[in-house]
């Protein structure tokens, strides 16, 4: 599917599969960020006010029939993933043990100043609990509606979808038939082929047999760059394939967070067997 790009730009006639794969806050499934944003963030405040509401319920609902259309598997006792059970999901496999790990690294000083001003999480002197409203209030919205496809093609991700010919396009039907009032008219022509390219869910979907086998996913549990939901689904898709994942979340931490080097460099080693 990549032959013609890589042929114009004269890339070496050399195998193009990837052995491991190592990504930090992924955005990842463009397509499907606006809506899986809105399902996350939907009623958090933007800058003081809550965004359109019908449009958010609306995008929020796309999110849950493209999640049924994946059949997920989570871990341990969750089953089949749906959009009622994701949070919980979220909570008990992600957020909290990331919140755990954290508290359980501070000094016991450090520990009861940040329980004192963060009462929202229990804890019982060894795990965190919370609620899903109650992390959502944490971490709050950073991004207006729609987070990716803007309705005036102002976002970075309109632009990255543009040709040689218009700067920035729109890349979900929902942000186009809006934008336009025009609930009938299509994507560009070239569009679906290369929104495509540029996701990895549709090849995973697939089951293609010469993707990575070795994924290291992390991000920040502030990161309100994306949905959570973005890498989530990564995990869990890889593992419904039997691939080999090892995900986590650094609590408190934003966009592009790196903390566990140290834990990456051993997974290189255990990934290609060179580990010493």
């Amino acid at each position: 599917m990549y032959d013609a790009y890589l042929d114009a730009l004269g890339a070496a006639n050399a195998s193009d599969s990837v052995y491991a794969a190592s990504a930090y806050s992924p955005i990842t499934n463009l397509d499907h960020a606006d809506a899986s944003y809105e399902w996350t963030f939907g009623s958090e405040p933007y800058n003081g006010s809550l965004v359109n509401q019908t449009l958010s319920k609306e995008l929020s609902a796309e999110f849950a029939t493209y999640l049924a259309s994946l059949n997920l598997t989570g871990r341990e006792r969750f089953g089949h993933l749906t959009a009622s059970n994701y949070a919980n999901y979220l909570l008990e496999t992600t957020l909290e043990p990331s919140a755990t790990r954290y508290l359980r690294a501070l000094s016991s000083s450090a520990r009861t100043s940040y329980l004192a001003k963060n009462t929202w999480i229990h804890w019982d002197g060894r795990h965190a609990t919370f609620t899903w409203t109650g992390f959502l209030n944490h971490v709050g919205r950073g991004k207006d509606l729609p987070a990716f496809d803007g309705f005036s093609l102002e976002h970075p991700e309109n632009i990255e979808f543009g040709d040689t010919t218009t700067n920035a396009r729109h890349f979900t039907l929902f942000s186009l038939r809006h934008a336009t009032g025009n609930s009938k008219t299509a994507l560009a022509s070239d569009l679906p082929r290369k929104i495509e390219l540029m996701n990895p869910m549709y090849f995973l979907a697939h089951k293609n047999p010469r993707r990575a086998r070795y994924w290291f996913l992390r991000t920040g549990t502030s990161d309100t760059d994306t949905s959570p939901v973005i890498l989530s689904d990564l995990d869990a898709i890889n593992r419904d394939l039997g691939d080999s994942v090892n995900t986590r979340l650094y609590w408190d931490a934003g966009h592009g967070a790196n903390q566990d080097v140290q834990a990456f460099i051993r997974w290189i080693g255990n990934a290609t067997g060179y580990a010493k």
